[in-house]
């Protein structure tokens, strides 16, 4: 029986249910299971059912569900959220459930309690380099995922040299703290045993009996069987064995519409032909997605062919009655089949094809041409090996898993020796981005190599490139294996030069160096890149973008990317208006008093705290802290945040301002922010004026520090008090600016304080450092929380992100 969420804690599967006690009596879990075994209901069911009885358990406040591909976002979010909503009227929650992928982002700052997130987007945000936010705003959401409740869906798709080590060492980081599950269905036995044991998981299913319960399970009900064809993959093949709904899943985009294009010709009318690959545009990539969960229903009696690469290995919720497989890893072809006698009841079978034509006419051996699965022959000799062993035999999920382990298991030893070898580099590399120190110990690393390795280069289409030079990035453009590009160059460029075209061109920055450019772009007010033209094939090596001459390439909204056009239709890219680019909200601020301000960021606090009590909670069992120690910690940063702004500078930039806007300040009085409305001319030229405004932040967490530590008396807690008002307007802020207070500071600070209901008492009123001067490195790191002491630095994440929003939304409250 299926879980139902409105009857959260029955009708659950035995694996679920084991599931769902671990993650409840404070486990992690690394669950294996076939596909349509229900892994996502299991791995929901603890995380609501700890809401509904909050009581009997600690609840768990949020959820963020990890996916590899924004399909399987898209997916859930529609199957999920209408359930999760209905369930929490039931028990008198508003429960929010949003999706968060770089086409989707409608939960930037990992605020509702359910979000379906790519994995890209949660690594991000843990390495305070947030894909959904501006580079200011990079501590906000780390702190969401302190605490709360991770699952990490199709964990075989991370990618074994950024995704997959950067995953293993945050779940390292947060063990104790923030419970997991990690679900697959395509490891080999022994690399799940090994990374349970890394992690400190539990295995579900773990023993022979729990794996046989399994097969008893509905959607495991069902006739596969698997098949090594001894002929090559072609048009023919493929409507022989047709029969109601047919898949065929290819390696390379190429070969896809090589295929598509033999079966359009030779099909009969009444059979549809869809095609679906990673070189189709949004809007079309999603119309065709949605046209075959149609097509592909349950019972929906249609004649259909899809040819696609291995975008529909995982996330498209659809059953066919035939599979054709080019030879792939292990993992993969089982992957696939899992689109193949899906549900219960069904019957299919999956052919393996380990030759297919190519365009010329010639066979392609795959046993020896692995693209795109370079370096991984041995695993693919011993793929085709092991299903040869068992041709034409019915498989059940553990038949799969036996193959998995024959093709599999050298090669995933091999991966864990390789992923301990690097892990000390690696961990370097986190904790150097974390810290806010990219070029700490050697060359500069980049945040995209430690969260998906991504081995395609974008190209475009336009006839006048200079049009796309505004916002080069913005243009609609494919993403193309890089060995792909280099022999579709060495053509255009060939093409090119026999009609006398120019043929490509690559976007290069401008060199800030030549005067006479940057002069030129000014003048023009072109953005920092220009296109050069693409000499010759091996010199477009890593182009951040290239641009075809529409008489070479084309696009087709049923066909996509068109690397050689054959016929007059012509494609050009086109950037989207300005105002879908650029649109910002206009900036407002009211003159605003110091206590003000401070009321109202509390106000905030009080209310936000609710969302993140369960978090800390978890923390301070973790270290041993009494309960209400964080959120005291918390309040002290919120009511301290802008003690800098108290300083005799800040206080007479409002004056000044005020004035020039003819709006003076009462001088008796402290301001948090000034009368400034972006749309003001006035304002706005007032501002260009004058001097740039003070710096506060750092000088704040300096000037309050010994407040802080005699308060809290704990190091590591003043540290992550200190780094959250420091870093309260920018992640990395260390800084700081000669600054005297104004010497009614303490006045201040004591009525924002008995405002909150607090007492501050003179002892440490008397710690304000009143006389600021700029801090060395040395006193300077050994005040910042740092991931290397994460007694200091996840408090510090969860404090920053509490201090931000609530900052936020006080100043919105005051404008």
């Amino acid at each position: 029986m299926s879980m139902k969420l409105q009857a959260i804690d029955a009708d659950l599967y035995p694996h679920q249910q084991h599931v769902n006690d671990l993650v409840l009596a404070g486990k992690n879990v690394l669950l294996t299971a076939p596909t349509g075994s229900g892994k996502t209901d299991a791995a929901l069911n603890p995380f609501l059912l700890s809401l509904s009885r909050l009581r009997a358990y600690d609840p768990i406040p949020k959820c963020v569900y990890s996916v590899p591909m924004r399909v399987l976002a898209n997916q859930f979010i529609e199957k999920y959220k209408p359930r999760v909503t209905e369930y929490g009227a039931k028990i008198g929650l508003k429960l929010e459930t949003k999706i968060q992928t770089g086409e989707q982002q409608d939960d930037r700052e990992f605020a509702s309690n359910l979000i379906f997130a790519t994995i890209d987007q949660t690594l991000s945000s843990y390495l305070l380099t947030p894909y959904s936010l501006p580079k200011r705003l990079g501590n906000i959401n780390a702190g969401a995922l302190v605490g709360a409740y991770l699952v990490f869906d199709e964990f075989h798709l991370y990618d074994p040299n950024s995704t997959l080590p950067t995953t293993l060492h945050m779940l390292k980081q947060l063990n104790g703290i923030t419970p997991f599950v990690l679900m697959t269905a395509t490891f080999s036995t022994s690399l799940i045993e090994e990374l349970a044991h890394e992690l400190n998981c539990e295995i579900v299913p773990k023993t022979e009996d729990e794996r046989q319960a399994i097969l008893g399970i509905k959607s495991q009900q069902k006739i596969r069987r698997y098949h090594v064809a001894d002929t090559p993959l072609n048009a023919e093949r493929v409507l022989e064995t047709h029969r109601g709904r047919s898949i065929v899943i290819c390696n390379q985009v190429e070969r896809t519409q090589q295929l598509y294009r033999c079966l359009n010709a030779l099909k009969s009318d009444h059979t549809r032909l869809i095609l679906l690959h990673s070189q189709f545009l949004t809007e079309d990539r999603r119309r065709i997605e949605t046209l075959l969960q149609e097509m592909f229903a349950k019972d929906s009696g249609a004649d259909v062919i899809v040819v696609a690469t291995q975008a529909i290995e995982v996330g498209v919720d659809i059953s066919s009655t035939i599979m054709h497989t080019e030879l792939a890893p292990a993992n993969s072809i089982v992957q696939r089949a899992g689109r193949c006698a899906r549900y219960k009841g069904d019957e299919g079978d999956v052919y393996i094809y380990h030759q297919v034509e190519a365009t010329d006419g010639s066979v392609v051996d795959l046993t020896q041409n692995f693209m795109p699965y370079e370096g991984m022959g041995l695993v693919v000799g011993k793929t085709l090996a092991a299903f040869q062993a068992r041709s034409r035999n019915t498989f059940t999920y553990l038949d799969e898993q036996a193959v998995l382990d024959e093709a599999h298991t050298e090669a995933d030893t091999a991966l864990l020796q390789r992923l301990r070898s690097i892990q000390t580099d690696h961990k370097r590399k986190i904790h150097a981005l974390q810290s806010g120190n990219p070029n700490q110990g050697g060359g500069t690393v980049d945040p995209r190599h430690l969260i998906r390795e991504i081995a395609n280069q974008p190209v475009t289409i336009s006839s006048n490139p200079d049009s796309l030079r505004e916002a080069p990035f913005d243009a609609p453009a494919f993403g193309l294996h890089p060995g792909t590009v280099q022999k579709h160059l060495k053509d255009w460029l060939e093409r090119g030069k026999a009609l006398g075209i120019w043929s490509v061109k690559m976007l290069v920055e401008v060199d800030e160096k030549d005067k006479h450019k940057v002069e030129e772009r000014a003048q023009t007010n072109q953005e920092r890149f220009e296109w050069n033209d693409v000499k010759d094939a091996n010199s477009a090596w890593g182009a951040q973008l290239l641009v075809v001459n529409p008489i070479l390439s084309s696009y087709d909204p049923d066909f996509g990317f068109i690397a050689h056009r054959e016929d007059e239709k012509v494609w050009e890219a086109k950037l989207p208006s300005r105002e879908a680019r650029t649109a910002h909200p206009p900036v407002h601020y009211r003159l605003e008093t110091y206590a003000r301000h401070i009321q109202l960021v509390h106000d905030a606090f009080q209310t936000l705290w609710l969302d993140v009590a369960a978090n800390a909670r978890q923390l301070e069992k973790h270290f041993s802290w009494q309960r209400g120690t964080l959120r005291y910690a918390c309040e002290l940063a919120v009511l301290l945040h802008d003690v800098g702004k108290l300083s005799k500078g800040w206080q007479k930039w409002v004056q000044e301002h005020q004035r020039k806007i003819g709006q003076p300040a009462d001088i008796n009085q402290a301001y948090a922010h000034t009368e400034y409305d972006s749309m003001n001319d006035e304002h706005r030229i007032a501002q260009g004026e004058m001097e740039k405004r003070p710096y506060h932040a750092v000088e704040g967490a300096l000037a309050t520090l010994p407040i802080v530590h005699q308060i809290l008396a704990d190091d590591n807690l003043t540290r992550a008090v200190f780094s959250a008002i420091a870093r309260h307007h920018a992640p990395f802020s260390q800084e700081n600016m000669t600054a005297r207070l104004v010497s009614t500071a303490p006045k201040f600070i004591s009525e924002t304080f008995a405002q909150a209901g607090l007492t501050i008492d003179a002892p440490a009123l008397n710690g304000l450092n009143e006389d600021l001067t700029p801090l060395d490195d040395a006193d300077r790191d050994s005040l910042i929380a740092v991931p290397d002491n994460l007694q200091a630095f996840l408090p510090y994440l969860l404090i920053a992100r509490v201090l931000r929003l609530a900052d936020q939304e006080g100043t919105r409250m005051g404008s």
